[in-house]
């Protein structure tokens, strides 16, 4: 996931990866450029912490996905 490490600190990150292991959560600063890079060999990262500004010029490329029918209580 890309998000600034004040966000999860490396103890709460290694507490994660050991509470559920196999699976491994790793962390890289956000960077557009990188991003963009990554995304565009194939490869991004699972998440991406965005500002509001953001978000427009993602959906404008496609690159965002709609997480509401995932994150809404099933009550609603």
């Amino acid at each position: 996931m890309m998000m600034w490490a004040g966000e999860l600190s490396d103890d709460e990150l290694k507490q994660y990866n050991t509470d559920h292991a196999p699976y491994v959560f790793s962390r890289l600063d956000p960077d557009q450029v990188r991003f963009y890079a990554m995304y565009a060999a194939g490869n991004p990262p699972d998440m991406y912490r965005v500002q509001a500004p953001e978000v427009p010029g993602l959906m404008a490329r496609g690159i965002t996905f709609d997480l509401t029918p995932i994150l809404r209580p099933a009550n609603i």
